[in-house]
């Protein structure tokens, strides 16, 4: 029921308009007044302000158990998302640190020094490239003080090509303690690392022996 305080001034309209106002029952009540200002007795007639669809208790209930639900799956996925996004960065990380230790060990199969043999001047270098590769030169001395110098072609990219070089050089300086000559050589690598690489990957390597007293090289390739 609307309180007496409600009352509007005089108008000259046939109809009124009330906004916002909440569902239940209300008493709308009206009197006329003359230009010599004599009042009617107050009419009443009342009235039932039915519920908007969206003010209905059970309909009101659905929408918060929707928006709730919606919050929670929503917070959820966000979660799930933060989640996979630090694993990923994660990955990446190890990734860079996986990439850093495969260059790493790749230099550390580099001489840092040549061999030094009278009348004869050698010198090596390596730049590295974008992608860390199993590849690698070094020096390892044969019979008759014969000095060989090693080029290595190793597949595999990363981790892997650095592992496979670390193989190769691990065999190569095993193999070279028996003194064989430089055909011989190769042909003892051949048979060690075949059984050793994986699938699909291998090792190409040229040698190139130094002989100090007749000063000549002798080539040997393997593949």
């Amino acid at each position: 029921m609307l309180p007496s305080e409600v009352w509007q001034g005089p108008t000259t309209e046939e109809t009124v308009e009330y906004f916002n106002l909440k569902p239940g029952e209300y008493i709308f009540h009206v009197q006329a007044v003359d230009r010599d200002l004599n009042y009617s007795e107050i009419a009443s007639l009342q009235l039932t302000l039915p519920p908007v669809w969206y003010q209905i208790g059970w309909v009101r209930g659905t929408l918060a158990t929707s928006g709730l639900v919606f919050l929670i799956g929503f917070g959820l996925v966000t979660w799930r998302w933060a989640i996979q996004r630090r694993q990923v960065l994660a990955y990446q990380r190890l990734a860079v640190q996986e990439l850093q230790d495969a260059r790493q060990m790749q230099m550390s199969l580099l001489p840092k020094t040549p061999p030094v043999i009278e009348g004869i001047e050698i010198a090596g270098t390596c730049v590295p490239a974008n992608t860390v590769s199993g590849d690698f030169y070094n020096y390892v001395s044969l019979e008759h003080e014969m000095t060989a110098i090693v080029l290595a072609d190793v597949t595999g990219k990363g981790m892997k090509g650095a592992m496979n070089a670390v193989l190769s050089y691990g065999v190569l300086h095993a193999e070279a303690k028996l003194a064989l000559s430089p055909s011989q050589m190769l042909g003892v690598l051949n048979r060690d690392l075949y059984g050793r690489f994986q699938e699909r990957t291998n090792c190409a390597m040229c040698l190139a022996a130094v002989n100090p007293k007749e000063r000549r090289l002798q080539y040997a390739n393997a593949g």
